[in-house]
């Protein structure tokens, strides 16, 4: 069965319906009435459709009329169950005997949900049961994908356990029972080894339901692995209500987003979790209220499954890593967890040397060229969304728009996602840049890892590292997100490993670009009016039409010594703007570059130029292995440091500490520090300062943090020796003396 041919279906049955649904406090009623409106809108669109078609000239129709389809059985049967008028039997009836094929888990339940309304004859009860053993013989034959992943379950695992249980006298129980066990011991108690939001739910919800049949549950919600999930469907919850998106993943009405709600009161209910309850009703509410969406059939778990007795309790959470550095790989900046919070996503995943025996066999057997193994796109260290105030101001590139992906990758590539990509070879400067960046869109086997990632008061941090090897790069991004002003500050650190001719570009994607100054492009004011604006073309996509009130000032001080420019071209289901920086030239090994850029969101009521003339006393410290920003404010300034080479403070001699102060300080204008990031914030004689690793900070002269050296001295046979470790973190306020 083609799940999202059939909800695509769906979705166009269901756009004439308006019906206003509750949206506070969601509970078990307000699902059983979404449920009954849904249905009842359904069925008229069908009758309706069957009409048409009668009444259609024979000669130019299609030989078959209209079909129910198999889940909207789910609707009907949950409602003849809990209210038990005959009509909804009846729906659920005509679909169980006219589905081409059967999904066992759901069909096996409708038929035990009308079997008391007489119905079903012993004749028809035979026909359903060929279909259920159509359906079984289906998922051993045509389910090729092994692993940890929604192929290897959904349809698979809970179809079998479902006809098994149904038939089991069946003369094929055995060979349904081998392949169900075969494909979920490659999920039970692992990793996903998908690096896609929307296939989530796909993946764990047969599992779910599989540990429901055999009476596993205790085991199942024990495990690790698999609270986990819940807990990273929560983090990743945006001020939108979504699941932000990456991956093989859609905006809005991407179809797994009912599944999110399901899966989310099935976690609530079993640990009791608030947050959970919380990010249920907040998708749903998002969904259904604000974007006008009209929920499928996996709504129906969540009547089920949710608990009216557990309370929501809204997350604390600010920004964070979701939810660590090795299966997860993601950081989410975030000032609150209301609608209008500012949010960003950032993806550092790569293609984890994790569920390897399924991603090889995945890679080895179907196309996934310009993709990670499997479902993730070519997005390591790329910035997937950016939110304030309800808008959304940098985006992910989005899934497809044709049955397979483009010549160039679209738009799982990695030239479609808000990250540096590096090219072999000059590009002409007197042509357009695009076209020689889009490479067939193979994918790139890079390495990535977590460098740091610090809160503190006034600005969180992370430093996320991408290496690849191949090209003979080394691409570390630094992320700054300044609180209270809602900029972010992003360093693009790059070293070179191998010598050779290259073109680096940085990019960030928007729709619009409203303001910039031709003579002195250093800035580009931009905006999304749309995401995935052609749904006619690609029906999987919303066209979703979203808040215009912000606005994204993409500043970039030291833009005058890069290629600035911005080229049109299709990403995510629409025509969009590469903002880029770009640099060719013949390289060495050892040679670092830094694109520097401010990400400014403000009101559409301000005018950019006011920002951009706001920053016209920048100033930018890169000396030797040290660069910084200093930013005015009105009774100071604000400055960002960061250590350029990591590695290159640490001495030749093997001694510990494997550094000291000298070789690692670097000057910063008034600053000399060896730390390997620090932030100060000037105001008249106070000065606050955050640092990450470091050993002493000096401001113009006056100590303002020194560590103290060990205890123990180091063993090199004289005992006299004795280093200064750096401390992991720090920050106070201090008042500068007078000079």
């Amino acid at each position: 069965m083609n799940i999202k041919a059939t909800l695509t279906t769906m979705v166009v049955l269901l756009s004439a319906c308006s019906t206003v649904f509750s949206q506070t406090n969601v509970t078990k009623e307000d699902y059983l009435k979404t449920i009954k409106e849904v249905e009842g809108q359904i069925w008229e669109n069908y009758t309706k459709s069957v009409d048409e078609w009668q009444k259609s000239d024979p000669t130019t129709r299609s030989k078959e009329p209209p079909k129910p389809h198999n889940h909207w059985a789910r609707f009907s049967g949950l409602l003849y169950s809990v209210t038990g008028e005959k009509k909804y039997a009846e729906h659920a009836r005509e679909i169980l005997l006219t589905m081409p094929s059967s999904d066992n888990f759901y069909a096996i339940q409708i038929i035990k949900q009308i079997e008391g309304s007489g119905l079903l004859t012993e004749e028809e009860l035979q026909v359903i049961n060929e279909k259920i053993v159509a359906g079984a013989e289906r998922a051993v034959l045509y389910w090729p994908e092994w692993g940890a992943m929604n192929h290897a379950t959904n349809g698979v695992v809970n179809n079998l356990t479902a006809a098994m249980q149904h038939l089991p006298d069946h003369p094929d129980f055995d060979r349904w029972k081998q392949k169900r066990d075969i494909n979920l011991s490659g999920s039970w108690g692992l990793w996903s080894i998908e690096d896609s939001q929307i296939y989530i739910p796909v993946w764990n919800k047969p599992m779910m339901q599989y540990a429901e049949l055999e009476g596993r549950e205790d085991e199942f919600y024990a495990m690790p692995m698999t609270k986990y999930y819940f807990d990273y469907l929560v983090q990743l919850l945006t001020p939108g209500g979504q699941i932000v998106e990456f991956g093989d993943g859609r905006y809005g009405k991407g179809y797994t987003w009912d599944w999110m709600i399901s899966v989310l009161e099935k976690g609530a209910s079993v640990y009791r979790d608030g947050k959970m309850k919380w990010a249920a009703r907040r998708i749903y509410e998002a969904h259904v209220k604000e974007l006008g969406h009209r929920p499928g059939a996996e709504i129906v778990e969540a009547y089920y499954w949710a608990d009216d007795s557990i309370k929501e309790e809204i997350p604390t959470d600010k920004s964070r890593l979701v939810l660590e550095d090795y299966v997860g790989k993601k950081v989410v900046f975030r000032s609150g967890w209301d609608r209008n919070a500012t949010y960003l996503f950032l993806n550092f995943m790569d293609d984890a040397p994790f569920g390897i025996d399924g991603k090889e066999h995945m890679i080895t057997s179907i196309n996934v060229e310009t993709e990670k193994n499997h479902h993730g796109h070519a997005d390591e260290n790329a910035i997937g969304l950016l939110m304030k105030d309800g808008s959304i101001l940098l985006y992910e590139s989005g899934y497809r728009e044709t049955s397979s992906t483009g010549p160039d990758g679209q738009f799982r590539a990695d030239v479609f996602h808000n990250k540096l990509i590096v090219r072999e070879g000059l590009a002409d400067p007197n042509w357009r840049l695009m076209p020689f960046l889009l490479d067939g869109g193979r994918y790139k086997f890079v390495n990535t890892k977590l460098m740091h990632f610090r809160r503190f008061k006034e600005v969180d941090i992370s430093r996320t590292r991408l290496t690849y090897d191949e090209m003979g790069y080394q691409w570390d991004r630094l992320i700054t997100y300044v609180k209270g002003k809602e900029w972010f500050v992003i360093f693009d650190i790059v070293k070179i490993l191998k010598d050779g001719d290259k073109t680096l570009a940085n990019l960030f994607y928007t729709q619009n670009i409203t303001d910039f100054d031709v003579n002195n492009r250093i800035w580009f004011d931009t905006y999304y009016r749309t995401i995935a604006a052609t749904p006619t073309l690609a029906p999987y996509y919303a066209g979703e039409t979203i808040k215009e009130d912000t606005r994204l000032l993409m500043y970039f001080p030291e833009g005058t010594s890069f290629r600035v420019g911005a080229e049109q071209l299709r990403n995510n289901v629409q025509t969009e703007w590469a903002v880029y920086s770009a640099k060719s030239d013949s390289f060495k090994s050892g040679d670092i570059l830094v694109y520097t850029t401010l990400l400014i969101p403000h009101p559409k009521s301000v005018d950019a130029k006011t920002i951009v003339a706001s920053l016209a006393g920048v100033e930018v410290f890169h000396k030797g292995n040290g660069y910084g920003l200093k930013l005015p404010t009105e009774s100071g300034y604000m400055q960002f440091n960061a250590m350029l080479d990591l590695e290159a403070e640490y001495l030749k001699e093997n001694v510990r500490p494997r550094y000291n102060f000298e070789s690692g300080r670097a000057d910063y204008g008034e600053l000399t520090t060896d730390a390997r990031y620090c932030y100060l914030n000037k105001n008249d004689s106070e000065l606050f300062y955050s640092f990450f690793q470091a050993s002493k900070l000096v401001v113009n002269g006056q100590i303002i943090f020194e560590a103290q050296g060990m205890e123990f001295g180091q063993d090199d046979g004289s005992y006299s020796r004795y280093g200064v470790p750096k401390w992991v973190a720090w920050e106070d306020k201090i008042r500068l003396k007078k000079k």
